[in-house]
């Protein structure tokens, strides 16, 4: 899926942990069940950092402590959703106008709030409306930092394409080239695209989360070298 995309379906949960007394002994398990990522503003923890999420309550346990270590009732959320969030739980009147926060087990999150290119996060729903006001999806300087993470991913993407695009041409200038001809020229400007596009496909990885190892990488993909690629063909 793709990066702050809310999901076009309801997730049905994967993981089977055992029974904890200790509510924070799921996170693992819900880190792995919602891919990393916190469920209301999708942001992934490898933007952050892990300490940076915990483990959100999607019925509040002042008001439902039965359950409190119930799997079913936990989710995988940023400190920030989840500190908004707090102990909030709708009324009836609050249903019935559809003030409530749609987690994604539940509810098709997509049909409730969509996100844009510009790092904003926009309601289709009174619910995503309601959870947009609630947790503040759109801070200013959240919406900045998404704004700039979508812009170095497109410039990756970018910068792969012409890189591709430029070794297959100097591939075909390799193979008309005449015997004996000195090659070293367009070998070197292979090497320095084929640097491009590993930087390319790193920063692709990083900022798509798709390092499995769980591995705490920030600032990793941010620094994107541009490839000059008219330089080099």
């Amino acid at each position: 899926m793709e990066l702050f995309h809310y999901p076009t379906a309801k997730h049905r949960r994967t993981q089977t942990p055992p029974t904890f007394s200790n509510y924070r002994s799921f996170k693992p398990h819900l880190r792995k069940e919602f891919h990393r990522t916190c469920v209301y503003c999708t942001m992934p923890d490898c933007l952050q950092s892990q300490d940076s999420f915990g483990v959100d309550h999607y019925k509040p346990k002042a008001r439902f402590p039965a359950a409190v270590t119930e799997y079913g009732n936990l989710f995988y959320a940023c400190n920030s959703c989840n500190r908004r969030k707090g102990e909030f739980w709708p009324t009836e009147r609050q249903l019935d106008d559809g003030h409530f926060i749609p987690n994604p087990c539940d509810h098709v999150m997509f049909q409730h709030l969509r996100s844009k290119p510009d790092g904003t996060i926009v309601d289709h729903t009174n619910a995503g409306r309601w959870a947009i006001e609630l947790l503040d999806l759109n801070d200013p300087n959240v919406v900045a930092y998404r704004k700039g993470i979508l812009a170095a991913i497109r410039m990756a993407r970018q910068t792969r394409s012409k890189c591709e695009t430029a070794l297959q041409k100097l591939t075909v200038q390799l193979d008309a080239a005449p015997q004996g001809h000195d090659v070293s020229p367009i070998l070197e400007k292979v090497r320095e695209l084929e640097a491009g596009l590993k930087d390319a496909e790193t920063a692709l990885r990083w900022s798509t989360c798709c390092d499995q190892r769980g591995t705490d990488q920030r600032g990793t993909g941010l620094a994107i070298t541009h490839v000059c690629v008219q330089d080099l063909t």
